[in-house]
């Protein structure tokens, strides 16, 4: 299984929510998934494994399928707000919503590599991460994407945050001898984007 996803849980379809303990429930979700992202109390998104993504307005009591008309996997997930968000996935996919995932419409990422992270300051300025070093930056809401950095074939990032319009960090792993000697990665701008440092040691 690859690496790049962080898999939470394989939860199975139940006639109802299942105590497991602590306070958890297990939600009737069927799909692999691998991110969430809540904006509120009650309404939040889960994305994974096929193309999936489901929603709900009742802080998950019940979930809903949101048809994004991709296989693609999705990996990494990003709202500003209620209505507009992003995902990243496999293929170099991106998807917006302007509605709240009741319509997505795929963008032009501009790579093919698998995107993993995806984060957005405001509706126009955001980045996404992935394979070989890979970092994309629109400033149009997504319209466009422009590669800020693009690299060596066993670099892989798996997150990226900004702080503010200027300063980032993106992290990952380096894989070059292998499982058994993989390590971590770490990039910083301080200009937004257009150059990264190494930050790893």
């Amino acid at each position: 299984m690859r690496k790049i996803f962080l898999w939470m849980a394989v939860l199975f379809l139940l006639p109802g929510g299942r105590v497991l303990g602590g306070g958890w429930i297990c939600q009737n979700q069927s799909n692999l998934l691998g991110r969430v992202k809540f904006v509120d109390a009650q309404n939040g998104w889960a994305i994974g494994k096929c193309g999936t993504i489901v929603h709900t307005k009742d802080g998950g009591l019940t979930w809903e399928i949101q048809n994004c008309g991709m296989r693609a996997d999705l990996n990494g997930l990003c709202f500003v707000d209620s209505l507009r968000g992003w995902i990243a996935g496999q293929g170099g996919t991106i998807l917006k919503t302007k509605d709240g995932g009741k319509y997505w419409e795929k963008q032009e990422s501009g790579t093919n590599s698998a995107l993993v992270g995806i984060t957005f300051k405001d509706t126009c300025n955001g980045w996404a991460v992935g394979d070989y070093e890979t970092i994309i930056h629109t400033t149009d809401g997504g319209n466009t994407w422009m590669t800020q950095m693009s690299g060596e074939s066993w670099r892989h990032l798996l997150d990226i945050c900004f702080a503010d319009s200027l300063n980032g960090w993106a992290v990952g792993y380096d894989d070059w001898g292998g499982d058994d000697w993989a390590y971590g990665i770490a990039y910083h701008s301080t200009d937004g984007g257009e150059s990264w440092e190494d930050a790893s040691d």
